[in-house]
């Protein structure tokens, strides 16, 4: 199945009734290009579904977070508990100089972006919103609830044979199980600094964006909600995450544990900043798209970002993560997604059924975020991957070209139009897409501490490449062995793509170990050499 990635474009619609809906298997390749009124009630049952979770979220979210211990007069509840006494806001939030600023790229912060005030930016706070012993009491409080967690899981899986993985299970604690990190936060940490942080910085949005209209946009009078919170341990070593966006309007970062509390990795990778030049004006601010922040800083950004917790060696790393929503931002696009996934996330184990009613149904849900987010590289490509799963592979390779297109700073798309490519043995357009992304990634990738799915990505994309261009090389050189014209084309083609695939062979070789692999990669570079020896005659 092919790779997929996700985005979203702003709409004014805003459904207004909650529904339970049940699609009918009807397929939308059907209805996709059409209006029909079939069509139209189909799609307003998906936005009214999106209606009904973000409503439900809000409802959570305000009674787990809402309480604040702040009375009318700013004055502290007597009855809390809380060691932290708090007056007014930690740090100036309308002042320039209580943050640093990132640029993730206009038009690389999802689909909400425009509904917010320079969405594509990513801000951290230059002075720590929370004291060492606060963080510490937060790590010590889901330090021991995903201990005691663990301990729970291990004996209800003693006799199951269940596969799924609980919170403890994956080293996280949720705020909703964390009462005193909960209290700390109510005493007016969430309402008087970190959520006006967010307003200051991402309300208003600018109207004279495509497609934005006032009610649109994300207000400094718009109320803002916290509908879920995590905090998470990484003990070293442990493994990086995928790069995802968050189920959230905007998200939040704080981290509680000192940057010498662990070694090699950590920090949050932003995907689409991993080409840029952080600079040295902050501390903070890391090359290579990583950004560490120090402990009791807060980082924040779109939810719509891609982004990636990174793994550590040594040590241990503990982050607090505070999913915002704004209640009257629906986000349908981004529900959509994940709807459409959650359904097809069981399908790779029917690899033999091309059409199912929940493939249908997916497909329903996927045409209807296209339609508020036509430009969502993360629809466009989940949207592609069912096409291919039913052999529609021209439909499926356009969607693939498009999401590359929406969303170049993800190679999922162009690495997975490229193997479909090759797959169906058109090679010299398979080469055309991994060389788009070799152009994409420049060398990037065999910097000191670049990510190491990047690495990943850069090192495939050679790798096929040179075995696109082995097999273009060979099949022209031989069936053009003559002295017309078309056998100097396939010579002066061979002369000019051979010594980049020589070149791309040796980066290669370079990280590998296993003699195995290495005489594979050596044997591809000795054909090379003496299919260029050829032309060369």
């Amino acid at each position: 199945m092919i790779m997929l990635v996700q985005f979203e474009i702003s709409s004014g619609f805003q459904p207004k009734t909650n529904v339970n809906v049940n699609f009918g298997g009807k397929n939308a390749s059907q209805m996709h290009m059409s209006h029909t009124e079939t069509e139209t009630d189909i799609y307003e049952d998906c936005y009214r579904r999106a209606e009904a979770e973000h409503e439900k979220e809000i409802a959570n979210g305000s009674i787990v977070f809402g309480h604040s211990c702040i009375d009318a007069n700013n004055q502290h509840d007597e009855q809390t508990d809380s060691k932290a006494e708090f007056n007014g806001s930690r740090i100036d939030v309308e002042s320039d100089d209580a943050s640093f600023t990132l640029d993730a790229g206009i038009g690389n912060a999802g689909p909400d972006e425009f509904k917010l005030k320079n969405g594509h930016l990513i801000h951290g706070t230059t002075k720590p919103i929370f004291t060492p012993q606060e963080c510490q009491a937060m790590i010590d409080e889901a330090r021991a609830t995903i201990t005691k967690g663990q301990l729970k899981s291990n004996n209800s899986n003693s006799n199951s044979n269940s596969i799924a993985r609980g919170n403890a299970e994956l080293g996280e604690a949720r705020l909703s199980e964390l009462p005193m990190a909960r209290q700390l936060l109510q005493t007016g940490i969430l309402d008087r600094t970190l959520l006006p942080f967010l307003k200051s910085r991402f309300g208003t949005a600018d109207t004279s964006a495509e497609n934005i209209h006032d009610n649109d946009i994300l207000t400094e009078d718009d109320e803002l909600v916290v509908y879920d919170g995590l905090i998470i341990g990484h003990l070293g070593p442990s493994r990086t995450q995928p790069v995802h966006r968050d189920s959230s309007l905007l998200t939040l970062n704080v981290a509680l544990s000192p940057l010498e509390g662990y070694k090699n990795g950590g920090g949050t990778y932003f995907e689409s900043v991993v080409h840029k030049d952080l600079g040295s004006s902050t501390s903070n601010a890391h090359r290579i798209g990583t950004v560490h922040i120090e402990q009791g800083h807060v980082l924040c950004h779109a939810g719509g970002v891609m982004h990636a917790g990174i793994g550590i060696d040594e040590g241990e790393r503990w982050i607090m993560v505070l999913f915002v929503l704004s209640k009257k931002h629906v986000q349908i696009a981004r529900r959509l997604h994940a709807m459409g996934g959650r359904i097809t996330s069981g399908y790779d184990t029917r690899p033999d059924s091309t059409t199912t009613p929940e493939i249908d149904e997916a497909e329903t849900i996927y045409a209807a975020g296209m339609k508020v987010a036509p430009k969502d590289h993360l629809l466009v490509s989940s949207i592609g991957s069912i096409y291919n799963q039913r052999g529609d592979h021209q439909k499926a390779e356009q969607c693939l070209r498009d999401a590359a297109t929406y969303y170049p700073p993800c190679h999922k798309a162009a690495m997975g139009l490229g193997q479909m490519l090759m797959a169906r043995g058109q090679m010299l357009m398979a080469l055309d897409a991994f060389n788009g992304v070799l152009g994409t990634i420049g060398e990037s990738d065999l910097r000191d501490g670049a990510w190491g799915a990047l690495k990943a990505v850069g090192w495939n994309a050679r790798m096929n490449a040179a075995q696109c261009s082995l097999t273009v090389a060979q099949t022209q050189l031989q069936s053009n062995e003559g002295g017309d014209s078309d056998s100097d084309k396939a010579r002066q083609w061979a002369k000019h793509q051979l010594p980049q695939t020589l070149q791309e062979l040796e980066i290669i070789l370079q990280p590998i170990q296993q003699d195995e692999g290495r005489a594979h990669i050596i044997s591809m570079i000795n054909a090379a050499e003496e299919m260029l020896e050829l032309a060369n005659q």
